[in-house]
């Protein structure tokens, strides 16, 4: 997508080491058992436990996270396994030793704890990469993998999956929580399209849940984060894709009222076209005063002249950069480039489809909302959920998130917020203040407008915010069935306290 892009990559989680005082301030539960538990599994598993004392290959594993609040973070010791097998023996060993483990696919979720932890046992995924296409059609990919491996594997037969647009991004944090893609308005969200999860659960042992094994456990995975075990292979739906017409366009602050109103024809009846889709993100850089609006149009066919649906973003003048081509989704995941070293905070929520909120943002930060001498970076991303996207939930098996068709369309709100590594706790704390009394106040906002809807979008939200209450109390109560009956003693309530909880 450009300059701006790169400019704007930390905090657009649709998407270095640190020190922000993470690890003095990081609580969870006791981790006297852990030392031990790392020694015993570095007997089990030789080549597969690393510790602190070879300080290059430590310090490497460590530094693979988006956001230095969990990079800061230094436990006891991490283990790569390589099979599922290996990922049941880290969980039987961290039972035994009661010593609490975090789960690592590929870092992007970014507060602090969220997928690493201080001195347990971290499980990095990053050898379970496998990426195969099953004669039935579907895909076997490892939670392991980024997306942009996951494309490179598929471009090449003509194939792609609902997976994320950002290249850095991992499978099992995305597939796990929601999977909004380039392809969510006509194939629906990424957690509608597994067939099958291969499983880790509580007790050591690897499970094939999918609709007719572990019916239950199925529905509770679309959307229940790490709350029920281990993902070790995704089976996933493909489709049969070539190359898209699509890329990065970013434009002056001046175009915000004409660009919304076309945004908002995407989510019309009348108006939408389910190959079309973009996210719409103002974005703020406090330390010059900048503002710019990013989009990436994207239109799954690889049509030659430019779809009636983007004309009005093709046409805007005071465009500061565009890349559109026609290419393939490797290509286009790869517009947004890597990021490190960056403190990120995020929140969102939803409501009824209504542009306004954004000029309500727009207006709110250029008052002084979030006013910090250490900010790099404040960005307010909008999504749309239409009814086309939300219609394939009930043809696939259903999933947790408590929407259907009906609800649609709705908007995805979204708060990123990025500063420099080294700040202190307390910036880091007022920082979140303000970010946490923004997003309460634009969802206030919400309810007077009478645009308010109760789902969080787990991917995205901040660390204080209960995602499971979103998903509604009668789903929410059923997620906490199949813990329990799954997970009875509570080892990813208790020892896992990364993530979203569902208790």
């Amino acid at each position: 997508m450009g300059h701006w892009s790169s400019s704007i990559v930390a905090i657009l989680a649709i998407s270095g080491t640190g020190t922000c005082n993470v690890a003095a301030s990081y609580k969870g539960p006791s981790t006297k058992g852990c030392a031990s538990a790392c020694t015993d599994l570095s007997k089990s598993l030789p080549g597969k436990v690393t510790t602190v004392a070879n300080a290059a290959a430590f310090q490497q594993i460590q530094s693979g996270y988006y956001s230095t609040f969990n990079s800061d973070l230094a436990p006891a010791c991490f283990v790569l396994p390589t099979t599922a097998q290996d990922v049941a023996a880290v969980v039987k060993a961290a039972k035994k030793a009661q010593c609490p483990f975090a789960v690592k696919g590929g870092g992007h979720t970014f507060f602090a704890g969220a997928n690493s932890i201080q001195d347990g046992i971290s499980i990095d995924l990053q050898q379970l990469n496998q990426v195969t296409v099953n004669k039935d059609g579907s895909a076997s990919i490892g939670p392991g993998n980024r997306w942009g491996r996951v494309y490179e594997t598929l471009d090449p037969l003509g194939l792609t999956v609902m997976g994320g647009r950002v290249s850095t991004v991992g499978v099992g944090g995305l597939l796990v929580s929601g999977g909004l893609s380039f392809l969510h308005p006509s194939q629906g969200l990424g957690v509608d399209n597994i067939r099958s999860y291969q499983l880790v659960n509580a007790e050591g042992k690897v499970l094939e849940v999918n609709q007719k094994n572990n019916p239950d456990l199925f529905w509770a995975l679309r959307g229940g984060g790490n709350n029920f075990g281990i993902v070790t292979r995704f089976d996933v739906n493909t489709v049969k894709h070539q190359n898209f017409w699509g890329g990065g366009i970013n434009y002056n602050i001046s175009e915000l009222e004409p660009l919304m109103k076309a945004y908002n024809r995407l989510a019309q009846p009348e108006t939408q076209d389910p190959k079309a889709t973009t996210w719409f993100a103002p974005v703020y850089f406090p330390k010059t005063g900048l503002w710019i609006i990013n989009t990436e149009p994207v239109y799954a066919e690889p049509v030659s002249t430019t779809p009636e649906i983007f004309k009005p973003f093709m046409e805007s003048p005071n465009q500061l950069s565009n890349s559109i081509r026609i290419t393939n989704m490797s290509s286009l995941a790869q517009d947004t480039p890597p990021s490190g070293g960056n403190t990120v905070a995020e929140w969102d929520i939803t409501m009824k489809m209504n542009t306004e909120v954004v000029h309500y943002m727009h207006q709110r930060i250029r008052d002084g909302a979030m006013n910090h001498p250490a900010l790099d970076q404040v960005a307010f991303p909008v999504q749309i959920l239409g009814k086309t996207t939300l219609s394939h939930t009930k043809n696939r098996g259903g999933n947790a998130l408590g929407l259907s068709e009906s609800d649609g369309p709705l908007l995805i709100v979204q708060l990123g917020l990025s500063w420099p590594a080294g700040t202190s706790a307390a910036d880091d704390e007022a920082i979140y203040a303000l970010g946490d009394a923004l997003m309460r106040d634009v969802k206030q906002w919400s309810v007077k407008k009478g645009l308010e809807h109760r789902y969080i979008y787990m991917n995205y939200a901040g660390r204080s915010q209960n995602v499971f209450e979103g998903y509604g109390a009668k789903n929410h109560a059923r997620l906490r069935q199949v813990a329990k009956k799954y997970d009875p003693e509570g080892v990813f309530q208790k020892l896992v306290p990364g993530g979203k909880k569902v208790f």
